[in-house]
């Protein structure tokens, strides 16, 4: 299964379903089933993202520490886009775009970056220690995935 490496709190965001949306500089053509791992280590900047409004917020009941170094939580990525095409949506006033707004904050939506939509995002019960990579890598998910995903 592909995964892709998030630092935290944005990895928790996701397992909570708060962030649907993941931002890149570059696009991808996978579709499908994604782990959602979080990075070995939490960086200072990282960590100060934690006392903005939005951010103090959405993590207001996940006890801390956060999880480092293992997958959270699986979804399924949908096609990506470009961010201009999003903010076009947004300038021609079609509302709030399935809450695009209230993801904002937890990620870069300015042009000439790729926001990829997650769908389906299922929190893993107890997360799975793996090693993290930058970019897509291959996770060795084990056999009984379905059985650890929260409901």
């Amino acid at each position: 299964m592909k995964a892709l490496t998030l630092w935290q709190p944005y990895a928790t965001l996701v397992a909570l379903g708060v962030k649907r949306w993941e931002t890149r500089s570059w696009r991808t053509e996978h579709r499908g089933p994604l782990a959602i791992h979080a990075a070995a280590r939490m960086p200072r900047e990282a960590r100060a993202l934690c006392e903005q409004p939005a951010f103090r917020y959405a993590l207001r009941a996940v006890p801390r520490p956060f999880v480092l170094g293992a997958v959270v939580a699986i979804v399924d990525l949908q096609p990506c886009r470009a961010t201009e095409s999003l903010l076009d949506q947004l300038d021609l006033g079609f509302g709030a775009n399935d809450g695009l707004l209230s993801q904002f904050p937890f990620g870069d939506f300015t042009p000439g970056r790729f926001a990829w939509p997650l769908g389906n995002i299922r929190r893993l019960i107890n997360p799975i220690p793996a090693l993290g990579a930058q970019t897509l890598w291959e996770w060795n998910a084990p056999a009984d995935l379905e059985a650890r995903l929260a409901v």
